[in-house]
């Protein structure tokens, strides 16, 4: 299993980080952290070297950063990223939020950033994680512009665009948050194998509310997606770990 998606540098885990994630290892292929901030991308980079081919590094900026930030230090996080590139497998999250970012300027700015860290995946030949929250397919629309190749469509719970992931034979990202939303059992009917990934966005969208999530709970997703498709869970087990694998062309074997 592969959590394709978490925070662990996150200060729900500060006092309990190293166990959760031994606790990890004794169940789990691989973690993949996600740093959504300046503040977070050293601390994330630090701790996939502190566990190596287990834990693995994304680096971008969260759309909700952007509006906080100055050009001068969205360009440092640029930088950052292109001289760390050998330590982080993929770009993200990244992408659009309109349910948090409210001001037309502010969503222009999130969009304009955007395409900078497209541009810059692909110049760095990585794969995108992307945020898209109640834009309305805009994210989608500005991937298939820019020419995306190579996405991770981070928690996707966006129905009406499923067609759109599938066409561009990127990857949709299952949260634990399956197990109690019928949209996102759907998604993971409807979706082919081949495309799903899973992940839990610890330490949010536990399957148990009112608890803090934990990479390891990303069994529920395997057991949901399995009892969607009515197929075995160590099929899917197999499949979404093999994709985790070559969607951020991780180290392991497959």
């Amino acid at each position: 299993m592969i959590d394709a998606h978490c925070h662990l540098t996150f200060r729900n885990f500060e006092n309990n980080r190293d166990q959760i994630i031994k606790e990890c290892m004794d169940s789990m292929d691989a973690v993949v952290d996600s740093a959504p901030s300046i503040e977070d991308s050293g601390k994330s980079i630090r701790l996939a070297e502190k566990y190596p081919n287990f834990i693995f590094s994304c680096v971008g900026l969260h759309p909700s950063e952007i509006p906080k930030l100055t050009a001068k230090q969205i360009d440092s996080q640029i930088e950052f990223i292109k001289s760390n590139s050998g330590k982080i497998i993929a770009i993200g999250e990244v992408g659009i939020d309109k349910f948090h970012v409210k001001s037309e300027a502010d969503r222009r700015k999130c969009a304009d950033v955007f395409v900078q860290f497209i541009e810059l995946a692909k110049e760095l030949k990585k794969p995108l994680v992307i945020h898209s929250r109640g834009d309305n397919g805009e994210a989608i629309k500005i991937l298939e512009n820019s020419d995306a190749r190579k996405a991770i469509m981070h928690c996707f719970g966006a129905e009406d665009f499923l067609q759109n992931v599938m066409d561009n034979r990127w990857f949709a990202s299952i949260p634990t948050l399956i197990v109690r939303s019928k949209k996102h059992m759907r998604i993971a009917k409807q979706t082919p194998l081949e495309l799903l990934l899973t992940e839990t966005d610890s330490p949010f969208l536990s399957p148990i509310k009112g608890e803090t999530n934990v990479p390891k709970n990303v069994r529920a997703v395997v057991e949901a997606i399995a009892a969607e498709k009515g197929i075995s869970f160590g099929e899917v087990d197999k499949a979404t770990t093999n994709n985790a694998i070559n969607a951020f062309n991780l180290p392991l074997v497959d």
